[in-house]
């Protein structure tokens, strides 16, 4: 039977914290900056609402798709797909131009922050 030392036993539970981590925070360091998106995109406060909704269902939506995408490919290939995509999504929400093009931009990467929890 082969079992982990100390160290990569470690490493391993950081590396499964931070995956599960990519969901709460997405969520939670987004929070503070709703009056920021609402002023700089000259928008309303419930359309900036909305991009959190939009996150929170891609999320769900996400681990919907991914977890049986991963019993079905493996894990490490839907994981590093997701990661990739979750990045991508992250860059495309800090470069929005409008509050609707962040939205979809959200739940992309809500979407993709569910390979973490679900891998």
């Amino acid at each position: 039977m082969n079992t982990l030392s100390g160290k990569k036993r470690i490493q391993l539970a950081i590396l499964l914290g931070s995956l599960g981590l990519l969901g709460p925070f997405t969520i939670d360091t987004y929070l503070p900056s709703f009056p920021t998106i609402v002023k700089d995109f000259h928008t309303t406060a419930t359309l900036v609402q909305i991009s959190l909704t939009a996150c929170l269902l891609g999320l769900g939506a996400g681990q919907l798709f991914i977890g049986p995408l991963s019993d079905v490919k493996g894990r490490r290939k839907p994981l590093l797909l997701f990661l990739c995509l979750y990045l991508l999504a992250s860059l495309t929400c800090s470069f929005s131009p409008n509050i609707y093009f962040l939205i979809v931009a959200r739940f992309v990467q809500g979407f993709s922050a569910a390979g973490g929890l679900v891998v």
